[in-house]
C-alpha cells in the first residue's frame, strides 16, 4: 500500500509540474541567447547568483509535441521530467509573431522603412497610428470613412514600395487592396489622403504601363487639384507640386494626355514649372535664365556657364527647402547630387570648344554619376533620373570612340577600359530599372542604352 501511495503521489507531483509547464507564460522575444541572473537556493553561498541560459526558440521536443517550453539550458523542464534528451536546433526559422501590445508587423516595418527613407509626402506616426488600429479590427467591412481612407492610402504606398522592392506578385495584391478602399471613398473630393492615394496609384499604372488606367487617375487628380485647399500646408503643397510634375513631365494635357518625352531637354523645360513651386520670387529676377530653360536649343557657349550657375543654385535651394521641411535623407541627397551633376553635364558640353578645364569639370561630373548609382539604394530615386543617367552614358561612349578606333578591342589596362566599366555601370542601371518598371523600356532604351547594349556585346564577342 505504501508503495502503491507513493507511485500515485509522485505520479500527482509530476501532473502538477506538467501542468506548471503549460502555465508558464515566459516569452523569451530575443533572437540571441538569454542570461538570466537570479538567486538559487540550493546554492551553498545564498549570496552567489546562479546564471541560467536561454534558447531563443523552443527545444525539438516540446515543438513537435506542442508543448509550452521554458527554453532553459542545457535542458528545459519539460524534457528533464519526462527524463528526455533536449535539443535545440540551430537552423531553426522562427515564425513571425502576431502584433503584440501595440506594435507593427515586421512586414509593415519593413514597408515603412523603405518608403520614409525616400521621398514621402506623409507623416509615419499617421501610418502607423492606422496599422494599430488596423489589426485590431477584424472586419474591415465596419471601417468608418477615416479608416477606409488610410486603408486606401496605405496599400497604395506597400503596392509602390513592393513594386520598387521587386516584389511584383505582391505588389499587384497590395495595389488590388488599394482599388478595393479606394472605391469606398472616391466621393470624398477634398481629402487630401485620398487624392495622395489617387497619385501613388497614378505613377504605379505608369510604371506598368497601363496608361489608359494612369490617364484616368490623373484626370481625376487634375479634380482635385482644383478643389484641395492648400493654406499653410506643406502636405497639400507637396502633393499639388506632385500633379504639376505629371502635369508638365509625364501627361501632355494639349495632345489627348500624350507622354512627354523624359529626355535632357524637356527636363531642363520643366525646371523653372517642377523646382520653382516655393521659390515664386526668382522668376522675375532671373527672366533671362527661365527663357533659356524654356528653349534649350538656345544654349550655347554664350550662356551655358551662367545658366548652369543659375540652375545649381536653383536646385540647391530646392535641396535646402526639404532639408529643412521633411527632413535630412540620403536618399533625397543622392537624388540631388545625381541631377546635379547631370544638368552640368548636359548644359556644359554646349560649349563649342571645351577647354580643359571645362572637359575636367564634365568628366568629374560624368564620373559622379556613375558612383552614386553604384549605390543599391539607387532604385528608390525616381525614373527620371535615367534622363540624367543617360547625359553620363553619353559622355562616356563618346570617350570611348574618340580613343578607340572602330573594330578595336580595348586592351584591359587601357584608359578606354575605364570609360568601358563606367558604361557596364550605367547600362546595369538602366536594366535595374527595367526589370522593376515597364515604362522604362518605352522612354529609354531606344536611345543611348540600346547603343551602349550593342556596343558592349561586339566587345564581349571579339575578345
Amino acid at each position: 500500500m505504501a508503495s502503491s501511495s507513493s507511485g500515485g503521489e509522485d505520479h500527482h507531483n509530476m501532473f502538477l509540474s506538467l501542468q506548471q509547464i503549460d502555465e508558464d507564460k515566459t516569452n523569451h522575444a530575443s533572437d540571441k541567447t538569454m542570461n538570466v541572473v537570479s538567486t538559487s537556493t540550493n546554492s551553498t553561498n545564498n549570496n552567489e547568483p546562479t546564471v541560467i541560459e536561454y534558447s531563443p526558440i523552443s527545444c525539438d521536443g516540446c515543438r513537435v509535441n506542442h508543448r509550452r517550453c521554458d527554453r532553459t539550458k542545457p535542458s528545459c523542464h519539460g524534457c528533464s521530467l519526462r527524463g528526455m534528451t533536449c535539443k535545440y536546433s540551430t537552423n531553426y526559422k522562427r515564425r513571425a509573431k502576431p502584433v503584440i501590445n501595440n506594435s507593427i508587423k515586421h512586414e509593415d516595418v519593413t514597408i515603412l522603412d523603405y518608403y520614409f527613407s525616400g521621398f514621402k509626402i506623409m507623416e509615419r506616426k499617421e501610418l502607423e497610428q492606422f496599422l494599430i488600429s488596423h489589426y485590431k479590427s477584424n472586419n474591415s467591412s465596419s471601417y468608418n470613412k477615416e479608416m477606409n481612407e488610410m486603408a486606401a492610402l496605405y496599400y497604395s504606398i506597400k503596392a509602390s514600395c513592393e513594386c520598387q522592392m521587386g516584389n511584383i506578385e505582391k505588389s499587384e495584391k497590395s495595389a488590388k487592396q488599394a482599388k478595393d478602399y479606394l472605391s469606398k471613398v472616391f466621393d470624398s473630393h477634398s481629402s487630401t489622403r485620398v487624392a495622395i492615394t489617387y497619385l501613388n496609384m497614378c505613377f504605379y499604372e505608369w510604371w506598368f504601363e497601363r496608361l489608359d488606367v494612369s490617364k484616368f487617375y490623373f484626370q481625376i487628380l487634375l479634380f482635385y487639384k482644383q478643389n484641395l485647399i492648400v493654406e499653410n500646408c506643406t502636405t497639400t503643397k507637396l502633393l499639388i507640386s506632385l500633379i504639376q510634375i505629371l502635369e508638365c513631365a509625364i501627361f501632355n494635357v494639349e495632345k489627348s494626355m500624350d507622354l512627354y518625352p523624359l529626355s535632357f531637354e524637356r527636363f531642363l523645360e520643366i525646371l523653372p514649372d517642377t523646382f520653382t513651386y516655393f521659390m515664386d520670387d526668382c522668376k522675375d529676377e532671373y527672366n533671362d535664365c527661365y527663357q533659356i530653360l524654356k528653349h534649350p536649343h538656345l544654349i550655347d557657349s554664350s550662356n551655358c556657364m551662367e545658366l548652369n550657375t543659375f540652375v545649381q543654385t536653383l536646385i540647391s535651394e530646392c535641396k535646402n527647402y526639404e532639408d529643412e521641411t521633411f527632413g535630412k535623407s540620403d536618399t533625397i541627397t543622392m537624388y540631388y547630387e545625381i541631377i546635379k551633376n547631370g544638368t552640368t553635364l548636359g548644359i556644359l558640353s554646349k560649349y563649342a570648344t571645351v577647354t580643359p578645364m571645362v572637359e575636367f569639370t564634365l568628366d568629374r561630373c560624368a564620373k559622379s554619376i556613375v558612383k552614386l548609382i553604384s549605390n543599391p539604394n539607387v532604385i528608390i530615386l525616381p525614373i527620371e533620373i535615367l534622363t540624367h543617367v543617360s547625359v553620363a552614358a553619353e559622355y562616356h561612349y563618346k570617350k570611348t570612340q574618340q580613343q578607340q578606333p572602330s573594330g578595336i578591342v580595348f586592351p584591359k589596362d587601357s584608359r578606354v577600359s575605364n570609360y568601358v566599366e563606367m558604361l557596364k555601370i550605367e547600362l546595369k542601371t538602366y536594366k535595374l530599372f527595367a526589370s522593376r518598371y515597364k515604362i522604362v523600356k518605352r522612354y529609354y532604351y531606344e536611345g543611348i542604352f540600346k547603343t551602349i547594349d550593342e556596343y558592349l556585346l561586339h566587345q564581349s564577342q571579339n575578345i
